[in-house]
């Protein structure tokens, strides 16, 4: 549903700052509903301040584009993670996995007591918590992307009839079933990742979504965790995992001091030192690669930003101006967001930046039909093969890149002394070189250069 970039905010005295930019894709910028749903993420989750939620910064409109501005999160996600450990045949650290779940549980317990003005509680259900949703950055897990919750006064709010939102493998049962729910649905959900970081599979793993569905909405509980998982560790994760719901954890903070007191009974208490040495351990590669990815796309950032400088007149105060994406990093933490790539489009020429090029287009247009009158006007020493007349173009390349960005021409051939015809199509007059046979037009392939883009682990 929507494509995250990574940008540079940039102010006075050399002040600069990454952020995420987070946008609807193209092909759904129009939808009403998708709309509504990026506009209620951006109103839940910016109420949330804390350590372990992602911050949301800004919400801004471009055009008919909605962004959000989000902290940066310099990291990859628990599933990331997961796959990478168990490709390098790496178990997770039970302390780890414990440390990781406590930390989630913090968070959501947070969004779950946000309130109104009046001091309402809003009901906050975040309905989607997976590893996917799971960020890890200097050790410290970080919940994402609020898109799907559900809370008191939400715009878009309805689910159609027999839609499910969220993931089978960490939902609750009663989710899946489509009834009310509550913030024990969050609950169960912590319950089902800490399992599979334990154990390397979710609860009710199966052969297929529909196989998952029927083992989660029937009577019987997970597989038993192996013996090796002490006790008080599984009693926390079953308590979270119980079907009825009136049985279950009831909180997440409950869950989460279950989670502390079975680590700390068991010997297997992690600090954020820890998790981090492991990340590191485990995805140092893939954290050096985004850095220097990062580094390529800051420098050609700044040699735009110095193009559009040189050039007078182009207003540079929009807000997209002020946070600008580098375009050659495609970061997106979310499943169906991995074909985003292909879908965002480059960014149009503002209505002022065209108001400011046009004088200047103005006068190169007058310039060339002026050096063509001149060329009706000299003699003609051999027969004219072509309807056009022939005339001498300027064989030096423009002046400034102001010429060249406004000039309707082609850009002038390397060799300084080449001549050049004019052609007349359609009452316009443009240059294009002469003496010899037209160069081929580049090949789509060619003229599109493939951007990076990390590989968001779906």
């Amino acid at each position: 549903m929507a494509a995250v970039w990574v940008a540079r905010v940039q102010g006075k005295h050399g002040f600069e700052k990454l952020v995420a930019i987070k946008t609807i894709l193209a092909e759904l910028a129009g939808d009403e509903q998708f709309r509504q749903m990026f506009l209620d993420e951006a109103r839940i989750a910016s109420a949330i301040e804390h350590p372990n939620v992602a911050r949301i910064l800004d919400l801004g409109e471009v055009g008919s584009v909605l962004y959000l501005a989000m902290e940066w999160i310099d990291g990859d996600s628990v599933n990331v993670l997961q796959r990478h450990a168990a490709k390098a045949n790496t178990p997770i650290p039970l302390s780890v996995a414990l440390r990781i779940a406590a930390d989630v549980c913090a968070g959501l317990h947070a969004a779950h007591e946000l309130r109104d003005a009046a001091g309402e509680p809003l009901g906050v259900i975040h309905r989607d918590v997976s590893p996917q949703n799971v960020l890890i950055v200097n050790g410290v897990s970080k919940v994402i992307d609020f898109g799907i919750a559900k809370a008191r006064h939400r715009t878009a709010d309805a689910t159609t009839v027999g839609e499910v939102k969220g993931k089978v493998q960490y939902m609750a049962p009663e989710q899946a079933l489509g009834v009310d729910l509550d913030r024990r649905a969050d609950v169960f959900a912590a319950g089902a990742m800490l399992y599979q970081l334990v154990s390397g599979r979710t609860p009710f793993d199966s052969s297929s979504q529909l196989a998952s569905l029927h083992l989660l909405c029937s009577d019987k509980p997970a597989p038993p965790l192996d013996a090796s998982v002490p006790e008080p560790i599984r009693a926390a994760i079953f308590g979270a995992l119980e079907k009825n719901v009136d049985k279950r954890t009831a909180t997440c903070a409950d869950l989460q001091r279950a989670i502390e007191d079975a680590a700390m009974a068991t010997g297997q208490v992690a600090t954020t030192n820890t998790v981090a040495d492991f990340v590191n351990e485990v995805l140092s590669a893939r954290a050096a690669k985004r850095k220097r990815s990062v580094e390529l796309a800051l420098s050609a950032a700044s040699e735009r930003k110095k193009l559009l400088e040189s050039v007078p007149g182009i207003d540079d105060s929009g807000s997209l101006r002020r946070l600008e994406a580098l375009a050659g990093i495609h970061l997106s933490p979310i499943a169906p967001h991995t074909q985003a790539l292909r879908s965002v489009q480059p960014e149009r020429p503002s209505r002022a930046d065209r108001r400011s090029l046009a004088p200047l287009a103005i006068v190169s247009v007058a310039v060339v039909a002026i050096v063509a009158l001149l060329a009706l006007r000299r003699p003609s020493t051999s027969p004219s093969v072509q309807s056009a007349p022939s005339a001498t173009a300027p064989s030096s390349p423009p002046s400034s890149p102001a010429a060249a960005l406004a000039s309707t021409a082609a850009p002038p051939p390397s060799s300084t002394t080449s001549a050049s015809g004019t052609v007349t199509v359609a009452g316009t007059a443009a240059v294009k070189p002469s003496g010899g046979p037209a160069a081929p037009e580049p090949s789509t392939s060619a003229k599109k250069k493939k951007r990076p883009h990390f590989d968001d682990g779906f």
